[in-house]
């Protein structure tokens, strides 16, 4: 008699145990839909961030040239214009290649 009580009583448990995983699969159903819809904006913002990288890893060292040296006054604004303009003659043929989109 022990037995079959014993059996019934792993069978309720068993039956918890089910109905318990039931409840937290929903919750964890739910937990993904909500944390899915609050992170959609980040595919994007990856998309604009990769659109822009070719841009930035050029900025960064111009920004950096150009605000590093203190010069002022039109000459010194010549100057820098003149600079930009070397060194963008110098760079372009590796930017129209960068930014050319890919022909097959």
């Amino acid at each position: 008699m022990s037995t079959t009580a014993q059996l019934t009583e792993l069978q309720r448990h068993k039956h918890a145990l089910l109905a318990q995983s039931e409840l937290y699969r929903g919750m964890l159903q739910l937990e993904y839909a909500r944390l899915e819809h609050n992170l959609a904006w980040v595919d994007g913002g990856l998309r604009l961030v990769k659109s822009f990288s070719p841009w930035l890893a050029l900025a960064a060292p111009l920004a950096g040239y150009f605000l590093a040296r203190k010069r002022s006054g039109r000459r010194g604004l010549w100057l820098k214009g003149w600079a930009a303009w070397r060194l963008l003659r110098r760079v372009w043929p590796a930017l129209r290649t960068a930014f050319e989109p890919n022909r097959k």
